[in-house]
């Protein structure tokens, strides 16, 4: 079968594809043209790393031996899509091909084809409270002891376990390659000069998703547009927007592409599969959009996760904006290494409102 780099998503195999250099006009697996391509009847570049990742895998017969109650299970396509979105095809045409890429494997393991599949260790407590990031399994139950029982002293976290998944999502800035980056302040003056865009000092820092009060943190986006929206700045309101350059090579840990972390290039799939929806989780309370009159509170766990992230030497935290889409921010724990190069003062002359159900 002949299928090619636009075929999958995931960035390794795309990587080992684009290595062999064989192009072609077209894929006919995908219908893309001008593609680099992959003969499973002459390659077998792909034959050892498919193999070994799909044996992480055990079928719904081996599972239920061992975990009658077991009720978390998953077609394999479904796994190979939806929970690590490997492929950029038609589901009903992943199987045949996986067949193809490793014919011995699938011979050998037919059941993972023909029933239900999930990995067995996360059925087995023992394991999962060894690997997991949260010895509790549960960012609830995280919440509710940070918040209510124990604070500084928490041992709900495996801090020995979230710094070895965190390597896999490290980002290096470099000076030369990094663009530009924007902090957005509602005016309540004139308008703010560039001495006045960075951030606060330690007797005017305030609680942050990322920073605990008194302790600055410099938190920068992506565009005008996502630093305006992170700001909530309303209608005919008046802001100014610094633009930011990196001035120092730092690095920094990367959730935004947290989906599009390859399994081909992590050392232990199993134990990155029972932490990769605690990973989305944390993700996604960084990017929580909480109201201008949350308690501290619930400011807590995201910022312990990122005191430890800091206490690692990492200089910041990339993560989704959910006030615009499209857009991602910084949480910079090194404020120095970005300077404000210039400001400029708008005024917001309109809104858009999207209504939908909550």
């Amino acid at each position: 079968m002949i299928c090619c780099d636009r075929c999958f998503n995931d960035i390794e195999i795309k990587s080992i594809i684009k290595g062999l250099d064989n192009r072609q006009e077209n894929c006919p697996l995908c219908k893309e043209s001008d593609v680099y391509v992959y003969n499973t009847e002459v390659n077998s570049e792909l034959k050892v790393p498919f193999s070994d990742f799909l044996s992480i895998y055990s079928s719904y017969d081996e599972i239920k031996e061992v975990a009658p109650s077991f009720d978390q299970f998953s077609s394999l396509k479904e796994e190979l899509t939806d929970t690590w979105n490997i492929f950029n095809l038609d589901k009903e045409k992943i199987i045949d091909l996986i067949k193809s890429i490793c014919p011995e494997f699938s011979s050998e393991n037919s059941d993972l084809f023909s029933k239900s599949v999930a990995v067995i260790e996360y059925t087995q407590q023992p394991y999962i409270a060894d690997h997991s990031i949260l010895k509790c399994n549960d960012w609830d139950d995280f919440v509710t002891e940070i918040t209510t029982n124990i604070r500084f002293n928490i041992d709900l976290f495996n801090k020995t376990i979230f710094a070895n998944v965190l390597t896999a999502f490290e980002q290096t800035l470099e000076i030369n390659n990094t663009p530009n980056y924007f902090r957005g302040r509602i005016i309540d003056k004139l308008a703010y000069t560039i001495d006045e865009m960075g951030a606060p000092p330690n007797e005017k820092a305030g609680n942050g998703r990322a920073n605990t009060k008194g302790i600055p943190c410099l938190y920068l986006a992506d565009s005008k547009d996502t630093s305006a929206k992170e700001i909530r700045a309303g209608l005919h309101d008046k802001i100014t927007i610094g633009m930011f350059s990196l001035n120092k090579k730092i690095k920094i840990i990367d959730l935004v592409n947290i989906d599009k972390v390859s399994p081909f290039s992590i050392g232990d799939a199993k134990a990155h599969y029972v932490n990769k929806n605690h990973l989305k989780r944390i993700g996604a309370e960084l990017s929580k959009t909480l109201r201008n009159n949350s308690s501290d509170l619930e400011y807590l766990p995201t910022q312990y996760v990122a005191d430890f992230i800091k206490s690692l030497g990492y200089d910041g935290i990339k993560f989704k904006s959910t006030l615009h889409p499209t857009g991602h921010n910084l949480a910079i724990f090194d404020v120095d290494s970005f300077l404000c190069k210039k400001v400029n003062s708008y005024k917001i002359d309109s809104l858009s409102v999207t209504f939908g159900g909550f």
